[in-house]
């Protein structure tokens, strides 16, 4: 399964059964990468709009970060959940899943 066992919400680590039976919608960027930059709050607001109005998806960020530091600067100013960074060899595996090669 490529999937690790846990996720990064705003709250800590919690458990990716959390996402079962949710649409999941997956933002491969990174903090390095201005146009992922000045999208990233709109984003974020558009996703808080949402999920106010209903719960049954997760936006779940992969980052393409060269560092745990610059990961944590950029997800700060997220409102959705992501990917533990430490888990690159899930997000590798994600990304080949699905063909992704850049951002």
């Amino acid at each position: 399964e490529l999937w690790p066992e846990k996720i990064l919400t705003k709250s800590g680590l919690v458990d990716s059964s959390t996402l079962d039976d949710k649409y999941l919608m997956l933002y491969f960027s990174a903090h390095w990468c201005p146009p992922c930059r000045s999208f990233t709050p709109v984003l974020s607001k558009a996703y808080t709009k949402l999920k106010a109005e209903r719960d049954d998806f997760e936006l779940v960020f992969l980052s393409s970060d060269q560092d745990q530091t610059s990961f944590n600067e950029y997800f700060d100013e997220m409102t959705f959940c992501a990917l533990p960074y430490e888990e690159r060899e899930a997000k590798n595996s994600i990304s080949k899943h699905f063909g992704i090669r850049g951002i």
